[in-house]
């Protein structure tokens, strides 16, 4: 479910000091109508006591696009920069006795950025393109870069930074 790479915890702060944590979750498209939800665990300081308080607070994610069998479900809450590196989290989908969850997850494991979701399609004419390397002719060769290029491009136009 949890999608690391494409998930981020800003390191600046935006205009009211806040961090922004953006998480990504993959749920099979062949689930109807999920309840997709981001659950955090905050650490909160109290007066006159060193250990501080647990909050939690639930965030509905939204679907953000398809990538092969999966849909793709995006949350973003601002944390304080001091609960950045301390805050877990998880990613559920359902409720009740059906609800799945992929939990204990920390936000000082997230990247700082995000990277995109390259398709299937990327990965094979990169490797049509290795294949033609090894194998092929000058002309060849050329030929299938160009295509290889031309392909890569229109795939990196068609992917939605989700950070961005």
């Amino acid at each position: 479910m949890l999608q690391s790479p494409q998930s981020c915890l800003s390191p600046t702060a935006d205009a009211s000091g806040k961090n922004s944590l953006t998480i990504v979750a993959a749920v099979r498209n062949t689930l109807s109508a999920p309840s997709v939800n981001l659950v955090l665990t905050l650490k909160v300081p109290r007066s006159g006591i060193i250990v501080p308080a647990l909050q939690t607070a639930s965030v509905a994610m939204t679907q953000q696009s398809t990538v092969g069998p999966y849909n793709l479900y995006v949350a973003t809450y601002a944390l304080d920069p001091a609960q950045g590196q301390t805050t877990k989290f998880e990613v559920s989908i359902g409720s009740g006795s059906s609800r799945v969850v992929d939990g204990f997850k920390n936000t000082r494991d997230l990247p700082v950025l995000v990277k995109p979701i390259l398709i299937a399609n990327t990965v094979d004419a990169v490797d049509i393109f290795h294949e033609v390397k090894l194998t092929g002719t000058t002309d060849q060769i050329d030929q299938t870069s160009n295509i290889v290029q031309g392909s890569l491009k229109k795939q990196y136009q068609q992917i939605d930074y989700v950070a961005g």
